[in-house]
């Protein structure tokens, strides 16, 4: 699985860079999005073969994430 490439959704500075060194530490490939809109934007750019995503988001929340998410992939 090393190497795939991972979209980690966190508004937390703190949590989302433990969980960034966690993930490249095991080989996968991070982008990070700090809120919802820049995951949205994100995502519709490039490819990720999974997301990591915090429901508790400003501007546009997790779940309203997931379900454009799951809508267009």
């Amino acid at each position: 699985m090393a190497g795939e490439k991972i979209l980690l959704i966190e508004d937390e500075s703190r949590i989302r860079e433990m969980v960034k060194e966690y993930l490249e530490s095991e080989g996968f490939i991070i982008t990070e999005a700090i809120d919802g809109a820049d995951a949205l934007e994100k995502f519709k750019s490039s490819e990720y073969d999974m997301l990591v995503l915090d429901v508790m988001l400003p501007r546009v929340d997790g779940w309203s994430v997931c379900r454009e998410v799951r809508r267009t992939s």
